[in-house]
């Protein structure tokens, strides 16, 4: 049987984690990357956040920014370094063109 010396490393959730910066900071660990944490509050760790297994960071922080969007939380890498932002806007239902004060 074939054993890998080296496995790509899983982006997922541990038990362990408990908050969305607990779990980054793991990540950013594990992977030698940063963490950059710039919003004032963490958060839970919703259910959907279970479902994320992959081995791409582009991936993991996509899907998070979905999970967290409501929250106005946008997580990305770059580089190096794991992102954690507010979203630059508050609301993602609002057509430019349809903010109603049209006459």
């Amino acid at each position: 049987m074939e054993i890998p010396l080296y496995s790509s490393y899983v982006y997922q959730a541990a038990p362990m984690d408990g908050t969305l910066k607990t779990m980054l900071e793991r990540w950013a660990k594990d992977s030698n990357m940063q963490l950059s944490y710039s919003i004032q509050s963490d958060y839970t760790l919703y259910a959907p956040v279970a479902k994320i297994n992959t081995t791409s960071i582009q991936q993991a922080v996509a899907e998070l920014s979905v999970v967290y969007a409501q929250e106005g939380v946008t997580v990305s890498a770059a580089g190096n370094r794991i992102l954690v932002q507010p979203s630059s806007s508050l609301s993602g239902t609002v057509s430019p063109a349809g903010d109603g004060n049209a006459k």
